[in-house]
């Protein structure tokens, strides 16, 4: 008999980095336990559990889907208060005793669903609080006068309105947002707000945004940077639960330059250039920040994505920031060197060689065909062919593997022109669309299946 004596409780929200333990044991010995885990209710493993002794196994599922979560970053923040489901994932295990020698199931149990949310450091959380904000762990930031507040938070509510409320240190009220309809259960929610589109006084010092849950409220406090020392620089870093964020420093700025000469020797011994690589780096002074700003610091040396705005542009940088100073005796006020690094001198495409089209009124993208091309390490490739009747500068691609699933989150197709590949992991039958932005605006192609 299986006995399973230790799992996660039904309908738990558990990070996907933190260690999850599942413990197996059985009254026989001559067997072992066969694993089929279902990623919202489509398989997506199946795994061999081996015994620690003769009747136990002790599985960590620690980053069970880490690999397949896509965090990406659009490049445009909007304002808005939005349910977020793309980094949350229904769990699904049934487990298998087979005998050793015949391959028969001698025994089956299923755990309780539970569910997955994305991160990448293991991190304190607790699904059965009330209200939670994903990073920003500094209790104050900075912001632009026209900077942009992104604030992603998790809620456990019972039939209760989700709202979020920006005020100046004057008590003016720049702007409210609360979910259409009350909120039953657990959720992931993000607030957005383009300063920009709202009214900030001119003497105004913080702005409250308070995030309230029924009658349970947090806050997040912005310094507005009103005299900044130099211009202020702005960098979007993707948190360790996979949101991004922008921050905002009026320290001095660096930009320089670093060369890699690659040469070989010619027949006569002399020495020729064929070759010269040049890399980038930014340094971003954070600035003067209190004891209450400086954990910024670490969220950002820590992202694994992040993005520099230049202009109306963002720029990805890798970030290579050495070192931070958490804590100084008799030291309030704190600054840092930010350091970024990035690929200099990639190629540009040639100006003007590409004629416009002027498709319908509505963006249309349509997906004409769907080839399978080979599967490698349980990895199957396929090519689709498309049309658009507008010109695309991003392209992305969501699959499902059953009809009524739910869509993987977005992954970016590696070009913009037809015909292009992607792969599934494991499973050949899916759905497939495609989707482009066109005036501001999703646009999704028509969905193709794929059944062998």
């Amino acid at each position: 008999m299986i006995q399973v004596i230790n799992f996660p409780p039904e309908n738990r929200y558990l990070l996907d980095g933190n260690n999850t333990v599942i413990t197996v044991t059985s009254d026989n010995a001559n067997g072992y336990f066969r694993a089929k885990i279902f990623i919202d209710d489509a398989l997506f493993d199946e795994q061999g559990w081996s015994r620690k002794d003769n009747f136990t196994a002790t599985k960590d599922l620690l980053y069970l889907y880490n690999a397949y979560f896509k965090p990406y970053f659009l490049g445009s923040f909007t304002t808005g208060l939005l349910e977020q489901t793309n980094f949350k994932k229904k769990v699904s295990i049934v487990i298998e005793e087979l005998n050793i020698n015949t391959d028969v199931v001698m025994g089956v149990v299923t755990l309780p669903d539970f569910y997955l949310l994305y991160n990448v450091k293991s991190g304190v959380f607790n699904d059965n609080n009330k209200l939670f904000v994903f990073g920003l762990n500094a209790p104050r930031m900075n912001m632009k006068k026209d900077g942009t507040i992104v604030i992603p938070f998790y809620v456990n509510a019972e039939n209760e309105e989700v709202s979020v409320v920006v005020k100046d240190d004057l008590d003016n009220i720049l702007h409210t947002l609360q979910t259409p309809t009350t909120v039953n259960g657990k959720k992931v929610f993000i607030y957005t707000l383009k300063l920009s589109e709202v009214t900030v006084i001119s003497s105004a010092l913080f702005l409250t945004a308070t995030i309230k849950v029924g009658t349970t409220t947090t806050e997040k406090i912005y310094k507005i940077l009103r005299l900044p020392n130099y211009e202020v620089k702005e960098v979007v870093f993707q948190n360790n639960f996979g949101y991004y964020i922008p921050a905002y420093f009026d320290g001095d700025f660096e930009d320089t330059s670093g060369f890699k000469v690659q040469s070989y020797e010619r027949y006569d011994t002399s020495t020729a250039v064929y070759a010269v690589e040049e890399d980038g780096t930014y340094i971003i002074n954070t600035g003067g920040l209190s004891i209450l700003e400086k954990d910024i610091i670490n969220e950002i040396a820590n992202s694994i994505d992040c993005y520099f705005k230049i202009g109306d542009n963002y720029k990805r940088v890798n970030t290579a920031t050495k070192k931070a100073t958490n804590l100084k005796s008799r030291l309030n006020i704190y600054s840092n060197d930010l350091s970024f690094t990035f690929s200099a001198g990639l190629p540009f495409s040639n100006l003007n060689v590409n004629g416009s089209i002027t498709g319908e009124e509505d963006g249309i993208i349509t997906i004409s065909g769907l080839t399978f091309i080979e599967t490698e390490d349980l990895m199957h490739t396929f090519r689709l062919n498309f049309t658009a009747s507008f010109p695309i500068f991003q392209l992305f691609h969501q699959i499902r593997f059953n009809t009524v699933g739910v869509w993987t989150s977005p992954e970016e197709l590696s070009g913009l022109t037809s015909p292009q590949e992607y792969q599934t992991f494991n499973f050949k039958n899916h759905d497939i669309r495609v989707f482009a932005y066109y005036n501001n605006e999703i646009v999704y192609s028509n969905i193709l299946n794929y059944t062998e």
